[in-house]
């Protein structure tokens, strides 16, 4: 999994120099497995495992960026190729997109993150105030060309 995260900065020919994941713990520390999203773990994923999701490319006097986001696993059923699994959020924080060069992301990669800022404003918004909701409606905006 760790491979297909990386494919698209690949794609531009850079790499991340950190895992794109790992476990989240409550006894150890932050970075506690046995999962994590890393080219050499060989721990399958089972329903109910925490993963974060926060690959980060840095360069040195020139740019860095990471958004990080932690995840739970989830059964998505099985049909005729297998049992599937999936990741559902579980931290719900707006991704700024300020930053965001909406001409270099695909359709998928925009239905993507408005469908996450939906989520987040769907799952949030009945626990604000008035003035909370109008804020988190303006971060939560859909984007699009």
């Amino acid at each position: 999994m760790d491979t297909f995260a990386r494919g698209p900065v690949w794609a531009h020919k850079v790499n991340y120099r950190c895992g794109t994941g790992h476990g989240v713990g409550f006894i150890s520390g932050v970075h506690e497995g046995p999962q994590s999203l890393r080219p050499n773990n060989p721990v399958i994923f089972k329903p109910g495992m925490t993963i974060t999701d926060e690959p980060g490319i840095y360069e040195t006097d020139e740019v860095g960026i990471r958004i990080e986001n932690e995840l739970v696993c989830i059964d998505l059923g099985e049909n005729q190729y297998g049992h599937w699994l999936g990741f559902a959020p579980l931290t719900l924080v707006p991704i700024s997109t300020e930053p965001v060069l909406v001409d270099e992301l695909s359709r998928d990669q925009i239905n993507w993150l408005n469908d996450y800022h939906a989520h987040v404003y769907e799952m949030l918004s009945p626990r604000l105030n008035e003035d909370e909701k109008v804020w988190l409606k303006e971060k939560c905006a859909a984007i699009g060309r």
